[in-house]
């Protein structure tokens, strides 16, 4: 459930004032990469979009999935791509766009993206043990990557279901929680028995028996 977790350092970036608000573009927040390619579509596309899920970017997951994960540099990958036809859904799985956030949050944070993440989420949660991969400009991915014992992915879930508090003390604003785990939109994909799926911030809602959920939804049927 990597790009749960990459939702949820967006939220302490912003706690911190490290990036100016969800409305900031690609292109503003990646400037000297959305320089390289002045016709992308993705410089466009605003950091809310890419957590919603609705860059409007178009991503085969076939065929694009060992293209972002073997890239020389994935940033000049996800900016090549093209613009979906008109008239397609909203909401789309877009690894490359979410990929995007790890370059967006090293630059943020000024330094080296798990060592900040370590320091402001992981270790005030007592999660100790970890292992990111990253990608050849050596940034931790944000789409993939991420192995925590099953444990700790329970931290930090316990986290967004205690409306940001660990312990009783804030880490992340309730409000940016509630934003994260509510619906901006439905979601394609399905996953029996819940209903009314719909998509946060890299995060999925619905309801299960009658009850309001929300789950992080990882690579092999991993949920958090």
């Amino acid at each position: 459930v990597t790009k749960s977790v990459a939702s949820m350092l967006v939220g302490v970036a912003l706690r911190d004032q490290l990036l100016p608000g969800l409305d900031e573009t690609v292109g503003r927040l990646l400037p000297d990469d959305a320089r390289l390619h002045p016709d992308s579509p993705m410089r466009a596309v605003s950091l809310g979009q890419l957590l919603r899920g609705h860059s409007g970017v178009a991503y085969d997951y076939t065929r694009d999935v060992p293209a972002l994960a073997g890239a020389v540099d994935p940033v000049a990958h996800a900016l090549s791509l093209p613009a979906l036809p008109a008239g397609t859904a909203a909401w789309t799985y877009n690894d490359a766009a979410v990929g995007l956030l790890g370059p967006i949050l090293t630059r943020a944070c000024g330094g080296d993206l798990e060592a900040w993440a370590a320091r402001q989420l992981f270790r005030p949660l007592g999660i100790e043990r970890w292992s990111w991969a990253r990608d050849r400009r050596d940034v931790p991915f944000t789409w993939r990557g991420l192995r925590l014992r099953g444990r700790d992915a329970a931290r930090l879930g316990a986290v967004m279901a205690d409306g940001g508090r660990w312990k009783g003390q804030p880490l992340l604003g309730a409000d940016w929680v509630a934003d994260s785990l509510r619906a901006h939109g439905a979601a394609d994909w399905q996953v029996a028995p819940v209903a009314d799926i719909g998509y946060g911030y890299l995060w999925f809602s619905g309801r299960l028996h009658g009850q309001q959920v929300a789950w992080g939804w990882g690579y092999g049927a991993q949920f958090l």
